[in-house]
């Protein structure tokens, strides 16, 4: 059974004039990588990204969305909301992995429209999901902040498709390789 794995990554770029001369594209590149199926490497697509904005020098910080949106809770909870939304619109790229793998509520939602707010056009960001953004819209929500959140994710982007024949843990498991060689 051949199973056809498709990446779809959206690349936004955004750069002053002064960074084309420079050619620092890592810095104004804004990446969506979106995955249809599981297992196929988009979190190897992010972090190999993330990996090129180090050798830049780009402050960056990996989490799962679902994390993300705790870290959020508690600041509210414990009156740090402020700070910790001005801390991810510091990172010069946020990796951001599970991106709407659950429906928001209407809190979580509001509070993912603050971070994505406070970056755009500013930082660099990137969606590993496993869903395709036309879901997005269900997944987030409400509508008028699903439609604000969208606008600012979606708006200017490239598409790039890369499909696989197979799982990125199927084709690098112990199993298969150890068949082969038994």
């Amino acid at each position: 059974m051949v199973l056809t794995v498709s990446v779809l990554l959206i690349v936004r770029r955004h750069m002053t004039e002064r960074q084309r001369q420079e050619n620092k594209a890592i810095c104004s590149i804004k990446v969506l990588p979106l995955c249809k199926t599981l297992h196929n490497g988009k979190t190897y697509i992010g972090c190999a990204l993330g990996n090129a904005a180090c050798r830049k020098f780009i402050s960056l910080k990996y989490i799962r969305l679902p994390e993300l949106l705790f870290d959020i809770s508690i600041a509210r909870g414990n009156g740090t909301y402020r700070k910790i939304v001005t801390q991810y619109q510091k990172y010069g790229l946020l990796i951001l992995d599970e991106w709407l793998l659950t429906p928001l509520d209407v809190v979580a939602a509001r509070d993912l429209l603050e971070i994505i707010e406070a970056r755009h056009e500013n930082a660099s960001t990137i969606f590993l999901s496993q869903f395709a953004p036309a879901g997005w819209y269900e997944r987030i929500g409400e509508g008028t902040i699903a439609d604000a959140v969208l606008d600012r994710v979606t708006y200017n982007s490239y598409e790039i498709i890369i499909q696989g024949e197979d799982s990125m843990r199927k084709r690098k498991s112990f199993k298969k390789s150890s068949a082969k060689t038994g």
